[in-house]
């Protein structure tokens, strides 16, 4: 099972948090990687879902959670974890395969491979 791991840190980010309830993304064919479909929009749940992802914890701190999150994410085959801040998100970084972050300062000091 993959896991996606979103922070804003001890921000708000409503805009952040907000894509990941279903804008669309695009995907482009990169020349690195021939054998990718064609460009076409996805949301990005279903993006995250096509990468393997089936559960996604997002740390929303100041933020609003968009209420349409949880139920596209659960049309997609996503659990979703929300919360707002916690002492360390050290955790939360290591047990992830992706993390979405706004590039906040303690993501880079956590070794993750």
């Amino acid at each position: 099972m993959g896991t996606a791991f979103v922070t804003v840190g001890t921000t708000s980010h409503p805009r952040l948090v907000r894509h990941l309830s279903g804008l669309p993304v695009l995907r482009v064919r990169s020349r690195h990687c021939p054998d990718h479909a064609p460009p076409h929009a996805r949301t990005s749940l279903q993006e995250l879902a096509a990468q393997g992802i089936e559960r996604l914890v997002v740390q929303v701190g100041g933020s609003p959670v968009p209420e349409q999150l949880v139920p596209n994410a659960d049309s997609v085959g996503i659990r979703v974890e929300v919360f707002s801040y916690k002492e360390s998100i050290a955790q939360e970084i290591r047990a992830a395969e992706l993390v979405i972050s706004h590039a906040g300062m303690k993501c880079r000091r956590i070794k993750k491979w």
